[in-house]
């Protein structure tokens, strides 16, 4: 019964979980879905070929498109550097080779996990410095509320020999 109190003294309550549980349930079916890019069928000389490539893909962003690494993205740029990819990994080169080309041609805004450096500094440490702020800002927010409640109400002598008469003949009833 005491489990229903909150959601029957607050419907607004229950209102906004199921709202939030609906985008949870939209994000998570967005997450599984799993769309291939239509694109040339490209030849491996073996299987660990082909699975180095895709590792690959899935390091390097795409240009144009939000948030999508190349292995993910339909672009017809994405599509380009794909062919690079697999141009330069049939040559022989290594997995940093074909990095370090791509960042020299398009910078390190193609690395879907840029390399910790002066210049990407504020990019990983952003979002510590953020909770950092947040915390702070939480805790000023409660400690202010603390010290702006009413002060504890002294009850003189008079009034406490009564609550306790009132107390005792409720504990004897």
């Amino acid at each position: 019964m005491t489990s229903n109190r909150n959601t029957d003294e607050n419907p607004y309550l229950c209102t906004v979980i199921r709202a939030i549980l609906h985008c949870l349930q939209v994000v998570l079916l967005g997450a599984t879905m799993n769309v291939q890019a239509a694109g040339v069928l490209l030849e491996f000389d073996d299987p660990r070929q082909e699975q180095r490539y895709e590792d690959l893909l899935e390091e390097i962003r795409c240009l144009v498109c939000q948030n999508q690494s190349l292995a993910d993205s339909n672009a017809s740029l994405a599509q380009d550097l794909r062919l690079e990819v697999h141009e330069q990994m049939v040559a022989g080169k290594s997995n940093e080779e074909i990095i370090d080309f791509l960042v020299s041609r398009y910078s390190e805004f193609v690395l879907y996990r840029p390399l910790f450096n002066y210049r990407t500094l504020l990019l990983w440490l952003g979002p510590l410095l953020l909770f950092i702020c947040a915390a702070m800002f939480v805790f000023r927010v409660v400690k202010s509320r603390k010290s702006s409640d009413l002060p504890e109400q002294v009850i003189n002598p008079s009034d406490r020999e009564r609550l306790d008469q009132l107390y005792r003949q409720a504990k004897e009833e």
